[in-house]
């Protein structure tokens, strides 16, 4: 988290066995950062923004996690699947 804080382009991927683990700390995170009140918006790059990336994920929100998000929350499954496939779409988190 401190890194994310201070390198606007530092992103993170933490991988959950299990589909509750990552939205359990999805929401632990969320908290967290609403805590901080951090400046800025999702949308202005102020805000660390955060998303699942699974299975239940739609088409269009994996879009904008590829392009937006600074945490993803996923499982080993999505890695091999949807992110290892399509090194090249997550190259900005590599």
């Amino acid at each position: 988290l401190e890194a994310l804080l201070h390198d606007k382009r530092d992103c993170a991927l933490y991988i959950f066995p299990v589909k509750a683990l990552a939205r359990d700390q999805l929401h632990a995170l969320q908290a967290l950062l609403d805590a901080l009140e951090l400046p800025g918006s999702s949308g202005d790059g102020g805000r660390i923004e955060a998303g699942i990336y699974d299975g239940d994920t739609p088409e269009a929100t994996r879009a904008h996690l590829k392009k937006k998000a600074r945490v993803v929350f996923t499982n080993p499954e999505m890695v091999h699947m949807g992110m290892l496939t399509q090194h090249r779409a997550w190259g900005r988190c590599a």
